[in-house]
């Protein structure tokens, strides 16, 4: 790739010419490189991977539009150093449930009511349907009074007719940084909860 000065006899050209060279800039200079047509291998495991890649995408565009979902996955992003966005986290999550569970419950809304108690509402990434999800792997929740000091409890989550309940038995008024995940992998953001007497 060549640094170009005023290319064409102009301040920024872009695009290409005759399928040849390829005019551009990266990050603020201007550069000028050959045209390539890219390989595309289109293997079963590559067109498995898309596949996984596209559903994350439509999941979170389609199923999780909510501003408090969007926000919890932000918050998430904010404690991962890899992620520049709660998109980013939602769909790397997403990406790795769906090789291998492509109907999982992933938090929708998670809501302190009265008694200490947590309700969560879950759709499947899939279908964006109300997770039904009894038995089966455990998802577990993690809290913690920062973002980065979440433990993973013991008790199992379970979602019946798109709803589950977990019982927060935290001091009323305390502030507690939540999340559910499966082996490590985040099924929700990280909501922000007050503990409710």
């Amino acid at each position: 790739m060549a640094k170009v000065n005023t290319p064409l006899i102009s301040f920024g050209a872009r695009g290409k010419i005759a399928r040849t060279v390829v005019f551009s800039g990266w990050k603020g200079i201007n550069t000028v490189r050959q045209h390539v047509i890219p390989a595309n291998p289109k293997t079963i495991a590559q067109t498995a991977a898309r596949t996984r890649f596209a559903a994350a995408v439509a999941a979170w565009r389609t199923y999780f539009p909510e501003t408090l979902a969007r926000s919890a996955w932000a918050l998430q992003a904010s404690a991962t150093p890899n992620h520049e966005s709660g998109y980013n986290a939602f769909v790397s999550a997403a990406y790795r449930v769906n090789a291998t569970w492509p109907a999982a419950p992933f938090v929708w809304q998670l809501v302190s009511g009265a008694s200490r108690r947590l309700t969560i509402e879950g759709r499947n990434i899939d279908n964006g349907a109300a997770s039904d999800y009894p038995m089966g792997p455990t998802i577990r929740i993690a809290y913690g009074s920062t973002i980065t000091n979440m433990l993973e409890k013991s008790t199992g989550i379970y979602f019946i007719g798109g709803t589950a309940v977990y019982d927060i038995l935290e001091t009323p008024g305390s502030m507690w940084f939540v999340r559910l995940q499966l082996n490590g992998i985040p099924h929700s953001g990280i909501y922000r909860v007050t503990v409710i007497a």
